[in-house]
This record gives C-alpha cells, structure tokens and sequence, in this order.
C-alpha cells in the first residue's frame, strides 16, 4: 500500500502543468510556507492544482513515470486523480483486518463550526487542503475530516453526497452552495446562522467568516445537509 509521507503533498492536472513559483512544493521535503509565499494573489487563485493530500494518506498508483512523477488516485477524497511527486510516496504496510471501531457520535453543529473556526484566517489557495492554503470545498472536506466524516473533495460532489434543506431550515453546520443557473455548484460555504457562513472566500482572500455577500446570494442554490 502506498502512503502520503510527506506532511502535505500537492497534487497537478498534469506534470507539465507546474510553474516556477511552484517549485517549493517539489521538493523531496516540500515547504508549503514558501509555497504559498512565493505566489501572487492570482498564482494562489488560478493554478492546475487538483487537490492535495495529508500525512498518511493511502493513494493508489495508476503509473509512475522515470521522471519522479506518479499518477494517482486518492481514495480518501472519492478516488481523486493527479499527478504528485513519487517522492512524496512511501509504501506501508497493509491494514490489519479487524472489525472497525464503533462509530463515533456525529459531530453537531457546534463541533462544525469550532472546527470551522480554526482555520479562520487561512490563505486562499486553489486547490489546497491545509492550514498553509485552502479553498472553498477544501475547508468543507477538511473540517469534517477532522471531524470523522469522509465527504468528497468537490463542492458539486459535496452538494450530490448531502441531503437538501428547505429554504430556511438551515441550521448552523449546514451546508450552502452556490451555482449559475443550469450549473455545477462551484462555491461551497458553512452555515453559522441563516445568512452568514464561514467560507474560503477567493474575493477575501481567506477564510472568513461573514454575512452572506450579495454576490454569493445572487447564486445560492440551496442549503443541505451532511
């Protein structure tokens, strides 16, 4: 079994892809500090990052290439596909297969936010998954990661995986997305109280915590919930 071994590994749409401000996420030991530091404001908001895997991470490899690049698929995130470094890989051994532990108790609505709250402050970074940079589904993926629950890395996917709330039934932990008409939803943000979310706001920069902005309501297709 293949394993992230690296605290956090970046995944591209393809080896090709890569820029040269992306050169310290790279390295056999990435800095993701001097990553995103060594980025514009429209370099950490325009990239062909995918995704981004944690520390222990399985991944399946689809093919490794002599150049240090590998093809993956990350199991974690619903089978999410890119390109990471193969030094970013180690190999562990299998699990053992024993009976799963009891399901913990579903985080509530407070626990969502606390965990939410956390990361207030954190970078926008398209495609990231950490407390270096995140984006918007990112933030919704890792919050309730952290919190036991697996939910896919797309806000779209995370809409399709989630159960619609009517409109104004909405309680704090929910979720809210937004879409154009006809659309995939492309922005994902958390309920604090109907109206105001926690979200990676790509116009702020970060994560924040607001009142609805007139543009997101102009979008909003519903709330749901986990």
């Amino acid at each position: 079994m293949n394993v992230i071994r690296v605290p956090v590994a970046t995944l591209w749409a393809e080896p090709s892809k890569t820029r040269p401000c992306d050169a310290p996420a790279l390295r056999d030991e990435p800095d993701l500090a001097a990553w995103v530091a060594a980025m514009t404001p429209d370099e950490q908001t325009s990239s062909d990052v995918v995704t981004q895997a944690l520390l222990g991470d399985r991944v399946v490899v689809e093919e490794s290439r002599p150049d240090g690049w590998s093809r993956v698929t990350l199991p974690g995130q619903h089978d999410y596909p890119g390109w990471i470094r193969t030094a970013h890989l180690t190999t562990a051994p299998a699990p053992d297969d024993q009976a799963p532990a009891p399901a913990a108790k579903p985080p509530t609505g407070e626990d969502v936010l606390a965990e939410a709250r956390r990361l207030l402050g954190v970078t926008y970074v398209w495609g990231g998954l950490s407390t270096h940079g995140i984006d918007c589904s990112g933030l919704v993926h890792l919050v309730w990661r952290r919190l036991g629950v697996s939910l896919p890395r797309d806000a779209h996917q995370q809409q399709a995986a989630t159960v619609a709330v009517p409109a104004g039934e909405e309680r704090p932990g929910d979720l809210y997305f937004f879409a154009r008409p006809g659309r995939l939803a492309h922005h994902v943000g958390i309920v604090v109280t109907p109206g105001h979310l926690i979200h990676a706001s790509q116009g702020r920069h970060a994560v924040v915590e607001e009142p609805m902005p007139p543009e997101r309501a102009e979008t909003l297709a519903g709330a749901h919930r986990v």
